[in-house]
């Protein structure tokens, strides 16, 4: 889930420089933080913090997902629209 909250809010990771993004991923990595806290994430600590960054590496070369269109906010409408049964 957490890719996909990325890929559709940040649909631009896909046009970044890899080898830019990785050198400063790197300077982020390299202050051997022990915990990240986030606006929008749990705070990661310990072994989670690598598994992070490897997250967060991969994100340029991942394809963003498809965003949500026409259709998806027409079922959106027409689901709330039902009477709570």
């Amino acid at each position: 889930m957490a890719l996909f909250a990325l890929g559709g809010v940040s649909p631009w990771l896909s046009w970044t420089d890899q080898a830019k993004f990785g050198a400063i991923v790197d300077k982020v990595q390299g202050l051997d933080l022990t915990t990240i806290a986030g606006c929008h994430t749990p705070a990661i600590e310990g072994a989670f913090i690598e598994q992070a960054f490897g997250l967060v590496r991969a994100l340029p070369a991942l394809d963003p997902p498809a965003l949500p269109d026409q259709s998806m906010l027409d079922q959106v409408i027409a689901a709330s629209a039902q009477p709570a049964g």
